[in-house]
């Protein structure tokens, strides 16, 4: 893993000279602008923010990653070695899309593969997550391999999805994925109350269209589905604090306790009622 954080005077050229067979790539750009040049395939192409690849360059093949300079910059790189990563998912090669079943199983890296596209906002929380993590040994080693199944998980399946639906495929700007952050912003502001999809496609000014696209794209869920999660979480929170079910139903937009207490043991596996006895029976006693 390779994972840049700062400002640079100028630009500076990081080059990797690959004399051993080059490993599978995952790269992600979460702030500032990176350029990735791949000598012997002439790929070359930038990484803005919110932007990453996969990449994967012929054996002995010269690569650089020119980091501009003069701005804050916040990029992540994840190299797999397909000889020591392949016995962990030989059973499952099966079962994936055979560009990923060949560009997994190229161990000798024989073939180079690229692909570019945007990657949801969860991956971006899990790179800031490793970035800001602050667990010491072990536990940082456990935490940090966490994260990073996370985002390979996420950025695989994401580009599975592109593979079977091109014609799903939602465009977005980087103006286009900083109105959806807002939008996500503005559900959470007013969890009681929030606005309608019309409503806040109108106040984040996107189209009802790309707004539920385009939400469902970075946020891994649609916009209902996120707000019920979000509510439920939240009057999780507040039972723990010792607020009575009706008023914590409320509280998140619930007025039909019947129907919160159904959604919210579909989520938790008990009413709520009994989710605080639920809670300090998991909890041991000291001894």
């Amino acid at each position: 893993m390779l994972i840049f954080e700062g400002k640079l005077k100028e630009d500076w050229r990081l080059i990797f000279d690959d004399k051993m067979i080059a490993p599978l790539q995952f790269n992600f750009n979460l702030k500032g602008k990176v350029q990735h040049e791949i000598e012997e395939t002439g790929i070359s192409y930038s990484l803005q923010p919110l932007v990453g690849s996969i990449t994967s360059t012929p054996h002995g093949s010269k690569q650089c990653f020119l980091i501009s300079g003069n701005e804050e910059i916040i990029f992540l790189s994840l190299f797999i070695d397909r000889k020591k990563y392949l016995p962990k998912i030989k059973n499952l090669i099966n079962e994936m899309p055979a560009q990923l079943a060949d560009l997994f199983t190229d161990t000798k890296g024989e073939k180079s593969f690229f692909y570019q596209g945007h990657y949801n906002l969860i991956i971006a929380e899990s790179i800031k997550k490793i970035i800001d993590n602050d667990k010491m040994d072990l536990v940082k080693n456990i935490y940090i391999e966490a994260r990073t199944l996370d985002i390979l998980s996420e950025q695989i399946a994401y580009y599975e999805e592109e593979l079977f639906a091109p014609s799903r495929k939602v465009n977005l700007s980087r103006e286009d994925i900083e109105k959806l952050i807002h939008a996500k912003e503005l559900l959470l502001a007013d969890l009681k109350n929030p606005p309608t999809i019309e409503m806040l496609a109108k106040q984040v000014g996107l189209n009802q269209g790309k707004l539920k696209s385009g939400f469902k794209l970075m946020f891994r869920q649609p916009v209902n589905q996120f707000l019920i999660k979000e509510r439920l979480e939240c009057a999780a929170l507040l039972l723990v604090e010792g607020d009575a079910v009706k008023e914590a139903a409320s509280k998140v937009g619930y007025t039909n306790q019947g129907f919160f207490a159904k959604k919210f043991k579909e989520k938790y596996g008990v009413l709520p009622k009994d989710y605080l006895q639920t809670l300090q029976q998991r909890i041991p006693e000291n001894n």
